[in-house]
């Protein structure tokens, strides 16, 4: 990523964060992180690595959706949901060739 762009995912990040009602100290304080944390992600310096809830909690706080959350912090360059169909289709062929496909769920 150049400057360029890491200018405009920071931008879109500091918009994103100054239509929330809430201040970061009470982001964190609700998402259970501490202030410099959310005021490192707000300035784009580092992105959240959560736990599930702890996600859910910043989604919450932020009015978004969990997509729009991994959209908003994601680095352009990366495409975490291609490299992750691609890392199960591996697992699944590998279960094919042992002889032990995945169960289809019943409905």
């Amino acid at each position: 990523m150049d400057k360029e762009e890491k200018h405009n995912k920071k931008s879109k990040i500091m918009e994103y964060f100054s239509k929330v009602s809430f201040s970061q100290e009470e982001i964190a304080s609700f998402v259970g992180v501490n202030r410099n944390t959310v005021s490192e992600w707000r300035n784009g310096r580092s992105i959240p690595n959560l736990d599930p809830a702890r996600t859910a909690r910043l989604c919450i706080a932020m009015k978004c959706s969990l997509q729009e959350l991994v959209d908003l912090f994601q680095p352009e360059e990366s495409t975490p949901s291609l490299e992750l169909h691609e890392e199960l289709e591996k697992i699944t062929s590998k279960r094919k060739k042992r002889g032990r496909p995945f169960k289809k769920e019943e409905s």
